[in-house]
């Protein structure tokens, strides 16, 4: 499955964050790229900028969630739920859009 865009990403990140527990980048990644089923060569595939776009587009869900404050940044690269985020899993969203952190 190609990589699927920033948006699609923001609901699978805050559930697996719903635990409560503190979860690195890269763990993010990797489970959510079983999730969708990525194959290694799309996970691997660098933008013409030279970005790798698998790493890229997490980032930028991540980034969206800590801005729509569901989800903290507690350090560099680590991330835990807010109360916020918390509420919103109660609500049991079916999706989770950018205009919905904004």
């Amino acid at each position: 499955m190609p990589v699927p865009d920033v948006q699609s990403l923001l609901l699978p990140i805050l559930r697996i964050t719903g635990d409560k527990a503190e979860h690195t980048s890269l763990e993010l990644r990797e489970r959510i790229k079983d999730d969708f089923c990525i194959s290694l060569q799309d996970a691997r595939r660098v933008h013409k900028k030279g970005l790798n776009v698998w790493t890229n587009q997490v980032a930028w869900a991540l980034a969206h969630l800590v801005m729509g404050k569901l989800v903290l940044s507690t350090r560099k690269g680590h991330y835990y739920i807010t109360d916020n985020g918390i509420a919103m899993l109660n609500t049991h969203p079916s999706d989770l859009t950018i205009r919905q952190l904004h």
